[in-house]
């Protein structure tokens, strides 16, 4: 990968070198407890490029979640290199790190984590008033991403107000308010019945494949996961193999307004 200079914002429209935004180099992660050592990861090696969707899958503690952590900075490596954007982010400082995952992520979980007592807009320009976007651009930014996920209609509702479906679709209308370059998804769809995770996977992916986003996505579930351009397996800490997703259905459609039902 080429090099790049740490001033400066990095754009998305001009990849280095040979265009991977994500590049694992023989990472490990491991958890000592004391009386016992876990090897979480065992020498990942993998590279995303800009753009891609890539899903990762594999059984219940295979170390899929530990994967993402790892690559996005929430956790750090034991051993290994991982390189973001040109930048290795294990040789950041914690503020610099924080401020990079601010400008350039966008992070989607299981648990909703919208915030009770704030709306639907609320929670989602929260991101933009805590990075000093003006109140009333956060707002307009707010709306016009709940616009995208077909719930501006509940702008003013509050989780509790909001089906499953919907609040997952506020987390994500959440994620891409700064319009990330990277954005990571653990287990997305988990909280969700089939119907409606398959739409709102749908409607992520779609929504990041118009905007050029690279998405990692963690999943169990084997639909979900072959919505990627990529799926690659894992088991044991290790990657067991890759396979091509279910891409040539083309970009999944953007959801329409007769499918953001109040159930869904």
């Amino acid at each position: 990968m080429a090099a790049r200079t740490n001033s400066g914002k990095t754009k998305r429209a001009a990849p280095a070198g040979d265009g991977y935004v994500i590049e694992a180099r023989a990472v490990s992660k491991s958890y000592d407890s004391g009386k016992l050592t876990v090897d979480a990861l065992r020498g990942i090696d993998l590279k995303v490029k800009r753009g891609e969707v890539v899903s990762v899958m594999g059984p219940s503690g295979c170390g899929k979640t530990t994967l993402l952590n790892c690559l996005s900075g929430l956790d750090d490596v034991t051993a290994g290199n991982v390189i973001i954007e040109g930048k290795d982010i294990a040789r950041l400082d914690d503020d610099t790190r924080t401020d990079f995952r601010a400008r350039r992520m966008g992070f989607v979980f299981q648990a909703y984590n919208l915030m009770p007592v704030l709306t639907a807009a609320e929670n989602v320009e929260l991101p933009l008033l805590l990075g000093d976007v003006s109140p009333s651009k956060a707002r307009a930014k707010a709306h016009e991403a709940l616009e995208t996920m077909a719930l501006l209609k509940w702008k003013d509702h509050k989780p509790a107000e909001m089906s499953g479906g919907q609040q997952q679709r506020v987390a994500i209308a959440r994620a891409l308010v700064n319009d990330p370059a990277i954005l990571w998804a653990d287990e997305p769809t988990g909280n969700l019945d089939t119907p409606n995770a398959l739409k709102v996977i749908d409607l992520l992916l779609g929504v990041g494949r118009s905007r050029h986003q690279t998405i990692v996505l963690v999943t169990h579930d084997p639909k979900v996961g072959a919505r990627a351009d990529r799926v690659v397996m894992m088991d044991s800490g290790r990657i067991l193999g890759e396979e091509k997703g279910d891409s040539a259905r083309g970009p999944p459609p953007a959801l329409k307004r007769s499918d953001a039902t109040d159930s869904s």
